[in-house]
């Protein structure tokens, strides 16, 4: 029975390889809760499913750090990094626009410094969920927009998307 069910396994994996795409982003993240907005540089990694021709799954892995800061009650707080992945769904609407869904799992660390006092760090992990639109532009790439909720964090992107 075990056996079987490796086959099994095996054969459904090979057979989404097969139809796998590479694909890879840059985007600019806008993190901002009530109290505090920060700017990020985000790349991501993954690989496109092709279910059929209107539905397409996409598991990836996603890396930034900070590139805008913030001033909260007289501290500088920075965004010193984040990694996470994520799993989305991806839908055609027309031949150049589809919408995705998408359900995340990020850690992300803050600096806050008070100038002649000091810092301190700290870091949390949230799962998300969100959704966006994208625009192909050509059939290497695509534009996105997205919106993503990180338990109190909303986060709105826009990235370049590249087939491979």
């Amino acid at each position: 029975m075990k056996i079987r069910a490796l086959l099994l396994v095996s054969a459904m994996i090979f057979s989404a390889s097969v139809s796998a795409q590479g694909v890879s982003g840059l985007g600019y993240y806008q993190l901002d809760d009530d109290d505090i907005a920060v700017g990020a540089l985000v790349g991501s990694f993954g690989y496109r499913y092709q279910a059929n021709d209107v539905v397409s799954f996409v598991p990836e892995i996603r890396g930034g750090f900070g590139v805008k800061d913030d001033n909260f009650l007289g501290a500088k707080v920075k965004l010193k990094g984040l990694v996470g992945a994520a799993l989305r769904a991806e839908f055609a609407v027309s031949a150049p626009v589809y919408v995705f869904a998408s359900t995340s799992y990020t850690h992300y660390k803050f600096k806050a410094s008070v100038s002649g006092v000091g810092s301190a760090s700290a870091s949390d992990e949230e799962f998300g969920f969100g959704g966006g639109i994208g625009f192909n532009v050509a059939e290497e790439g695509s534009i996105e927009l997205s919106y993503e909720k990180l338990d109190e964090i909303g986060v709105i992107g826009a990235s370049l998307r590249f087939n491979f």
